[in-house]
């Protein structure tokens, strides 16, 4: 593979949205140059390999990487690796930086930015006044990285609080068995329904090899009879039978912005696989980025059905729990004054209780002395096409009294956000409620864009 031409590729089609995304010129390709540099050809050149296996509409990866680096007409896609490649940048001559980029290799791209992320946010807002270093990934590094300010040196820890190891494994599985599935179907011209059922939750286990050997027997059958095929063990069932107009319908819809299965079923998800007639996956890209018609022909509708990981635990809860662990396990040394936890709450504030998260944040805190504070974060959109991140939290009062330049740069932590726009860095031109016009006046745009693409009326 041609790593440049491909990179070549990529800068061309995002820069066609570089005026409405509001990017100046050459930020695009300084930042993929910057991004080759950081990462290493080989790496990226992994990422970046297509499947032979022919042309369809790529499923999400499990690395969010690959998915921008495969994206470059998506502005999430775009936005988000553009954001990365500046954090990278701004660690370049970090000697540390080459652990957190060995970390990121091993499918950790989201703890290393959101350690990243808050790092880079906090050099900027100390400015003269401080100095922030990464810390290596060996076991005995205290923090993620490191503050040093008001002539202290204070630990930095960084985590996440998302769903709990049981569900995050099953979203994994659930995302390898659609791909698994996907990996069958794409050259053949047979349009099929795939049902699985498992009596016991998805596991590694549970997966390879008993269910893709129930699905690919069952698969087998179906190619050679066209009718309804079965294969089944202890606990798996798949079944698989000819596509139709009278096959079950998905039970899913967006409501009140949650995915809700609106017909009752059993099916714990469900997904829909359709061709596009094109050449390859760049001639599929070609022709949406241009507008042209792409209706859709589904070949391949999945459900299934199997019991959610239990001892599904409070958020708030385990956040509560989430703080006690950093804080016990940071372990400061002589040279330290003192520890910032930061931790990155992966649900959106939006639904959030967030008087709930302060109380468990000063629920913890008042057991310690050495820490200096716990500032929660979310990653959120904005109407300037950018991500930011809000945050609330809880500083030791007596301990940040003697860190007057700390103290001011955690508030500019907070309100720089949506002044500063974290590709550039430089502050934002406009107000929000010219985003926010901006925003609507090209929602419309794509509406009529997309009703022509899919051929819905106008």
């Amino acid at each position: 593979m041609d790593l440049d031409a491909e990179l070549y590729s990529w800068i061309t089609v995002a820069n066609e949205n570089r005026e409405r995304l509001n990017l100046p010129p050459g930020v695009i390709e300084q930042h993929i140059a910057h991004l080759k540099t950081a990462l290493g050809a080989p790496f990226l050149s992994t990422l970046l390999q297509k499947s032979s296996s022919g042309a369809g509409l790529m499923s999400e990866s499990n690395n969010p990487l690959r998915a921008w680096l495969h994206g470059p007409s998506v502005d999430r896609h775009v936005l988000q690796l553009l954001e990365f490649a500046a954090l990278l940048k701004s660690f370049e001559i970090d000697p540390c930086l080459p652990d957190k980029i060995e970390k990121l290799k091993r499918d950790a791209l989201w703890p290393v930015l959101f350690e990243l992320a808050v790092a880079h946010r906090l050099k900027l807002a100390l400015g003269s006044n401080g100095g922030v270093g990464l810390c290596n990934e060996r076991p005995e590094a205290v923090g993620d990285f490191y503050v040093n300010t008001d002539g202290r040196r204070i630990a930095c820890e960084c985590s996440r609080l998302g769903y709990p190891p049981e569900e995050e494994e099953q979203f994994k599985i659930l995302d390898k068995v659609y791909q698994y599935i996907d990996g069958l179907v794409r050259n053949t011209k047979l349009f099929r329904c795939v049902k699985v059922r498992a009596t016991e939750p998805l596991t590694g286990q549970i997966f390879n090899p008993r269910l893709v050997a129930r699905i690919k027997k069952a698969n087998q059958q179906f190619e050679k009879t066209r009718a309804l095929s079965r294969s089944s063990d202890s606990t798996i069932e798949v079944t698989i039978e000819p596509l139709t107009e009278l096959t079950e319908k998905i039970p899913f819809a967006i409501v009140d912005g949650r995915l809700t299965d609106v017909l009752g079923s059993t099916w714990a998800s469900a997904r829909s696989s359709c061709y596009v007639d094109a050449r390859d996956d760049n001639h599929v890209a070609e022709m949406f980025r241009a507008g042209s018609p792409m209706p859709e022909i589904e070949h391949t509708r999945v459900f299934l059905e199997f019991p959610r990981a239990t001892h599904r635990q409070d958020p708030y809860q385990r956040l509560n729990q989430k703080i006690k662990s950093k804080l016990t396990q940071t372990k400061l040394q002589k040279d330290h004054g003192g520890r910032l936890v930061f931790i990155e709450w992966t649900f959106g504030f939006e639904r959030a209780n967030v008087e709930r998260i302060r109380e468990e944040i000063l629920d913890r805190v008042k057991h310690t002395t050495q820490t200096v504070g716990v500032i929660v974060c979310s990653r959120e959109g904005t109407p300037r096409y950018r991500h930011h991140y809000a945050s609330t939290g809880s500083l030791n009062r007596f301990a940040i009294s003697e860190m007057p330049d700390l103290a001011r740069a955690l508030v500019l932590f907070q309100e720089a956000e949506m002044v500063i726009d974290p590709i550039t860095g430089d502050r934002y031109v406009g107000s929000l409620d010219e985003a926010r016009r901006r925003v609507e006046a090209d929602e419309k745009a794509a509406e009529l864009k997309d009703k022509r693409r899919w051929g819905r009326p106008a």
